[in-house]
């Protein structure tokens, strides 16, 4: 019922179904205990678009670890505005949110091209987390800037 009420709500000419006031109910089902429910919050509220980004930050930043995987997927899916709200998270001082932004950068549905497009300087942040103090935080940096590609990688190479 989820799925089916955030899509519709995304299709154009849906009276009464505002995507905004939607993404407001579906996003506190993200930290339900049922991985079903999780499952189906997450891909409802990317199914919404833009106005879920902010809705689900605070799981990503604050959340246990289901929820920040489920806020992982929902940013991941959002593309432009999944990446432009976790680009900044990537200096956070927890290093679980910085893995977290990262994991959001190395599985998004944009191509390494359009990321680097949407978000100028990424390839040199991402980097720097190279020589993140965490190793789990360096190796999903490692995998986050081998997604952007070669070009974006070749001057980390020798890191």
């Amino acid at each position: 019922a989820v799925r089916s009420l955030c899509q519709l709500s995304a299709e154009d000419g849906v009276d009464g179904l505002n995507p905004e006031r939607i993404a407001k109910v579906v996003a506190p089902l993200i930290s339900q205990q049922s991985q079903r429910v999780i499952d189906h919050a997450a891909e409802g509220l990317a199914a919404l678009g833009d106005v879920a980004a902010p809705l689900v930050l605070p799981y990503l930043i604050h959340g246990e670890k289901s929820e920040r995987q489920a806020a992982v997927q929902v940013l991941r899916r959002l593309r432009e505005a999944g990446l432009s709200h976790v680009a900044g998270l990537l200096a956070h001082q927890d290093a679980d949110v910085r893995r977290a932004a990262l994991r959001v950068f190395q599985g998004s549905d944009s191509s390494g091209q359009e990321v680097m497009r949407f978000i100028p300087g990424i390839a040199e942040d991402i980097g720097q987390l190279l020589q993140d103090p965490e190793p789990k935080v360096r190796g999903v940096a490692a995998l986050a800037l081998c997604r952007l590609g070669s070009k974006a990688s070749k001057p980390f190479a020798e890191q």
